[in-house]
């Protein structure tokens, strides 16, 4: 398994975050 390094875990949940309000909105 390859280790989730924080800088590349946050623009990614950021991206995820915004389409789940795209979907809910």
């Amino acid at each position: 398994m390859k280790k989730i390094q924080p800088c590349c875990l946050l623009p990614k949940l950021h991206s995820t975050v915004i389409a789940v309000i795209m979907i809910v909105a």
